[in-house]
């Protein structure tokens, strides 16, 4: 059976606007005056995510005996930033959606560095 291409344009082409939304709607939440003020709910979340799941997910992987291809799967998984539909949900409940703008700000910053470096570390492990 043969795949319709339009359908899939359609589909990506609605997906890629979404994901870019979302991207301004954190963007405008979030406020630079206070990106500086890193406080302990940020810098938990930042290294709990950012750094300490990653270390965690790679050591079972390797300890389970996990092959090359997949600690690289795991690496790129557990190393990327939050999802940025948190901040949306935070403003529609009532929470504190500028603490997770700058959350979600920092993490991405730091995935700059994070995944690259879970990559290597992977890539090490699983040869």
């Amino acid at each position: 059976m043969e795949k319709n291409k339009s359908k899939d344009h359609h589909y990506n082409a609605i997906h890629y606007s979404a994901h870019s939304k979302k991207l301004m709607i954190v963007g405008a939440g979030l406020d630079l005056k206070t990106l500086h003020r890193i406080d302990a709910a940020v810098a938990i979340s930042t290294f709990v995510k950012m750094l300490l799941l990653p270390a965690i997910a790679l050591g079972t992987g390797y300890f389970a005996g996990v092959g090359w291809p997949a600690l690289a799967v795991i690496a790129i998984a557990s190393s990327v930033p939050s999802a940025p539909n948190g901040y949306m949900l935070a403003r529609q409940m009532g929470g504190d959606a500028p603490m997770l703008a700058r959350i979600l700000t920092i993490q991405i910053v730091v995935a700059l560095i994070s995944i690259p470096t879970a990559l290597f570390i992977a890539a090490g492990l699983g040869r």
